[in-house]
């Protein structure tokens, strides 16, 4: 049985927030998952944006904020981030990019690279803390 102290201390504890890491590289991939486990966050990674389409799609993983790094060579991420929206119109996405002057006005938050992993858990805070805005839907054309 819970006592009033015990309640006051789960109350104060926030609720485990999902995340769903996709990023190519496995050395970053682990490095930037532990960072955010450190956090108490529940982090689902994922090496390329079909296997998390697979992980939210056919196997119904749902998430509150989805981090994408985005490739040097990346010439247009819309459809670096198309099928991911379409799985999950609720969640938050982070684009982590090489160089955010080539993007042109994205409705995304961006982390440019390099960056330290306690940005990236910055970045993650303040990202699930605010309300998503109803108008966020994708790249603006």
């Amino acid at each position: 049985m819970l006592n009033s102290r015990d309640s006051t201390v789960l109350k104060s504890q926030p609720m485990c927030k999902r995340i769903l890491l996709i990023e190519e590289d496995p050395c970053l991939r682990r490095k930037w998952k532990k960072f955010l486990e450190w956090e108490r966050y529940q982090v689902t990674i994922a090496d390329s944006k079909e296997s998390a389409i697979h992980l939210m799609r056919d196997l119904l993983l749902e998430v509150d904020l989805i981090v994408v790094s985005i490739p040097k060579d990346c010439q247009d991420i819309r459809p670096k981030v198309a099928g991911l929206r379409e799985c999950s119109s609720t969640s938050q996405i982070l684009l982590v990019v090489e160089n955010s002057n080539d993007l042109g006005e994205v409705s995304y938050d961006i982390l440019a690279k390099p960056f330290y992993p306690e940005q990236l858990v910055l970045r993650t805070k303040r990202l699930l803390c605010k309300p998503r805005e109803s108008g966020q839907i994708g790249v603006n054309a």
